[in-house]
């Protein structure tokens, strides 16, 4: 989703959390934490921010199992609808050349992926899902290769909840592919 806007910023879904501990201090009044929470979750789609649903977006687009532009295309976006189109035409291609998932998922394209979510900040849960989809394509992967590729990659930039920008901001920048 996009993210929302109040008192002249972007918010997100981190903001809500802010706000509950503010008001909680007395540092806000209960009007102030409605409208934060009426603000920071705009509309429909994964938060806005770059928490699990970006990023496994995100690891999918890289991997090679998504097309471009999945990973930060905003759900109200037209261009969300183009991708689907061309998603299921791209599934029906696949089919047809008996391309299985386990034909894209190699440990070359779980190493690509790791790459980028550790250039972007992803969640940590990426790691989590990574290690059991691996373990179920029989790719040995572990640990070691997380910290392996976090010692060769820089952080690239800092989205949500980490920073102040947002998955749109990404999209508008390029998006990663």
């Amino acid at each position: 989703m996009l993210a929302g806007f109040y008192q002249g910023k972007n918010i997100a879904l981190s903001n809500v959390f802010e706000a509950v501990g503010k008001f909680q201090t007395d540092s806000i009044s209960e009007q102030e934490l409605k409208e934060v929470e009426d603000c920071a979750c705009p509309g429909i789609g994964s938060c806005a921010g770059l928490y699990t649903a970006n990023s496994m977006n995100i690891w999918a687009e890289a991997v090679g199992i998504a097309l471009p532009g999945n990973g930060t295309i905003p759900a109200v976006d037209a261009r969300r609808i183009r991708l689907a189109k061309h998603a299921g035409m791209k599934i029906m291609e696949l089919f047809k050349k008996d391309v299985k998932f386990l034909d894209i998922i190699t440990r070359k394209a779980i190493e690509n992926a790791i790459t980028v979510e550790m250039a972007l900040g992803g969640s940590s849960n990426t790691m989590l899902h990574s290690l059991a989809i691996a373990f179920e394509a029989d790719i040995p992967f572990n640990i070691d290769d997380f910290n392996r590729i976090r010692e060769q990659v820089p952080q690239l930039c800092s989205l949500s909840p980490a920073g102040e920008h947002h998955i749109q901001d990404l999209d508008r920048a390029g998006g990663i592919s």
